[in-house]
């Protein structure tokens, strides 16, 4: 997600590439990164705060103690923002030794700049340090600023996770086409564009997605029929389920 930020960043025209600096512990990563967008690099984590205003934090959860250790004597007045999942920004401000972290949740269509990014600032994170938040993270999609972290722990269940139930969705599609005698080739274009042009008419037509499933499910129709082996009742039941226990888990995640 790291180099997917950056990418888009430097796309979009947020920044320069000369202006950024990576750090990874794998020299020959580095390499590639900085031949492929021309950003400045080191092994040493440390090299990146002395010569940045804004950190992006962007390791796995497991390594953020020790990161932030390998950086904490070198922290002055940049401005942290993480998109480490479960990861409290009480924990990264007693870990940092500083009070300017922000907490964000992005997901995986970031990658290409369709992303749903929630995110997180303490009261003392600034007007113009939370427009800065707002600018870099708008790169990635849409945003949505919130007050509290409980509030991102349950994002995380719904836009955090969500990619993935799409993902599923199509996966079973897939297959249950191919039981019906369709090739996976046909089987996969009409369940990827189905669900493409699906998502966009739900986002570019404002309407309730009930009422545009209405619209498609007539009375002794195909999509009825459909709908009698899967009870929508049913269904409702079980993600109310499902994302509360992707929240449940996500706010272990956060005090653990």
């Amino acid at each position: 997600m790291g180099e997917s930020c950056m990418r888009q960043l430097i796309a979009g025209g947020c920044v320069e590439p000369r202006n950024v600096m990576v750090s990874n512990p794998n020299a020959t990563r580095l390499r590639v990164l900085k031949k492929q967008y021309g950003v400045g690099t080191s092994t040493r984590n440390a090299d990146v705060l002395e010569r940045s205003e804004v950190i992006i934090l962007a390791v796995k959860p497991q390594s953020a103690r020790e990161v932030c250790t390998s950086i904490k004597e070198t922290v002055g007045d940049q401005l942290f923002i993480s998109i480490m999942a479960g990861v409290s920004v009480d924990f990264l401000q007693k870990q940092l030794g500083t009070k300017k972290v922000v907490r964000s949740m992005p997901n995986t269509p970031a990658q290409i700049g369709q992303g749903m990014v929630v995110w997180y600032a303490p009261r003392v994170i600034q007007k113009a340090e939370r427009a800065l938040v707002e600018e870099i993270f708008s790169v990635l999609g849409k945003t949505l600023q919130v007050h509290s972290e409980d509030v991102i722990d349950k994002a995380t269940a719904v836009s955090g996770s969500g990619p993935a139930y799409l993902f599923y969705f199509a996966e079973c599609l897939i297959d249950a086409a191919q039981a019906l005698g369709l090739g996976y080739k046909d089987a996969t274009l009409l369940v990827r564009e189905t669900l493409a042009g699906s998502s966009l008419l739900l986002k570019h037509s404002g309407k309730n997605p009930k009422i545009l499933r209405a619209r498609v499910t007539s009375k002794g129709g195909t999509t009825a029929a459909a709908f009698e082996v899967v009870e929508p009742s049913a269904m409702h039941v079980v993600w109310e389920k499902a994302l509360k226990a992707a929240c449940q888990r996500a706010r272990q995640l956060r005090l653990e």
